[in-house]
């Protein structure tokens, strides 16, 4: 079969650039295009070499590792080893679905390399970009959904209560007297740190300014403003002998609410994202 040279740089440089901009879509990079397209034709240029006998050692299994790991280390900036680790494993996915939908699109269809431009190269890249995004998204979505949720103890008086918590961009509550965020949870899942006459009290729907005044100098209550499209008003607070998520110790003020914080129980607190 007869390769021209010029159409062979052209296409691996579309494939490239395309690979490159599909992992950068992924990893959330910040590379400018104009540099995927250089370092994409240089990589095209690369991989000419493989019709040169004499520069096998460069295009061996060991150079071609090589090669990736540079052209991976410059088209996106890591700013940690475990960064770069991630961004590389990307880069061979991305470079393996690329290319394991393009030989079962040339295969499966065509045989002729005539119609390579017209057919296997655009569908390639478009199914290729489909697949990855669908699965990197449903992934992503997975992944966060795992890390905004934690596990907080609550200690105080040397009694704890376990909550799970959610990290909710809604709740930017904090203490206006320590400057504290705020984790909200309800009333439920304090009784064995809390009195009962406190919660009886708050259950009961009375006025949190009263309560705050009539418990304040004994429990050390915290009256905090709030601000929702419902309304405006008052949650009582205070500030534990130690606070931990996820083992990781925290400072922050509980605050009490006297309803479920989700409607299907399956939270039973929100953190101020400051903590997440």
């Amino acid at each position: 079969m007869t390769v021209y040279i010029d159409q062979y740089i052209v296409i691996n440089t579309l494939i490239n650039f395309a690979i490159l901009s599909i992992t950068k879509k992924i990893i959330k990079s910040h590379s400018s295009n104009p540099k995927l397209l250089i370092l994409s034709l240089i990589g095209a240029v690369y991989a000419v070499l493989i019709f040169f006998p004499n520069a096998k050692y460069l295009t061996n299994i060991y150079g071609r590792i090589i090669f990736s790991l540079i052209l991976t280390s410059i088209s996106f900036k890591s700013n940690s080893i475990k960064n770069y680790i991630k961004n590389l494993l990307v880069f061979y996915a991305v470079s393996f679905a690329v290319g394991g939908c393009g030989y079962f699109l040339y295969n499966y269809f065509y045989s002729n390399s005539k119609n390579l431009y017209k057919f296997i190269l655009p569908s390639t890249i478009t199914i290729s970009y489909i697949i990855i995004t669908i699965v990197s998204e449903i992934y992503e979505k997975r992944f966060k959904q795992i890390k905004l949720c934690k596990t907080v103890i609550i200690t105080l008086d040397k009694k704890t209560a376990e909550i799970n918590c959610y990290c909710d961009t809604g709740n930017n509550l904090t203490d206006p007297i320590s400057k504290l965020p705020v984790i909200i949870t309800n009333t439920d899942c304090l009784i064995n740190i809390l009195p009962e006459y406190l919660i009886d009290d708050i259950n009961g729907s009375l006025d949190f300014t009263d309560i705050y005044l009539t418990y304040y100098f004994e429990l050390k209550l915290k009256l905090i403003p709030y601000h929702s499209i419902g309304g405006d008003g008052f949650i009582l607070g205070f500030i534990p002998d130690r606070l931990t998520a996820d083992n990781k110790e925290i400072h922050a003020v509980i605050g009490i609410s006297n309803s479920n914080i989700t409607y299907d129980k399956k939270y039973s607190g929100i953190i101020n994202p400051q903590i997440c």
